[in-house]
């Protein structure tokens, strides 16, 4: 068995992320109404200096706190190759996913990355 088949299908992890979103407190769940959660295989190049094959998800949109008009859906994408690469077995996967998601809906709320990494989100 190869290491990629040790972990979760993208249906898998998409019923891991409806499973976390659903006990998580019902303010947070209403905020997060609309927001895409979407899952690619690797983030797409940016200007940004970031290295990509670290990137374990990602929240595009406008915190929360900043929104007066939203021009494009939010979305939280998290990126199962690097996903896969960091861990070593399905249980690690399953456990890195559900950080990574706490992290991304962190930034959804308006925390910076000091306030997300403070909470034992990284």
């Amino acid at each position: 068995m190869s290491r990629r088949d040790q972990h979760p299908t993208e249906a898998e992890i998409q019923a891991i992320i409806l499973e976390l979103i659903g006990s998580l407190p019902a303010a947070i769940q209403k905020s997060l109404e609309g927001v895409e959660f979407v899952v690619e295989e690797e983030p797409e190049l940016s200007s940004e200096d970031e290295i990509l094959g670290e990137k374990l998800g990602e929240y595009i949109g406008v915190s929360v706190e900043e929104r007066e008009q939203r021009l494009y859906p939010d979305r939280i994408a998290i990126y199962t190759n690097n996903l896969q690469r960091d861990t070593r077995d399905r249980d690690e996967f399953v456990e890195q996913l559900r950080i990574t998601l706490l992290h991304e809906i962190g930034h959804h709320l308006g925390l910076d990355e000091d306030a997300v990494e403070g909470l034992g989100l990284a």
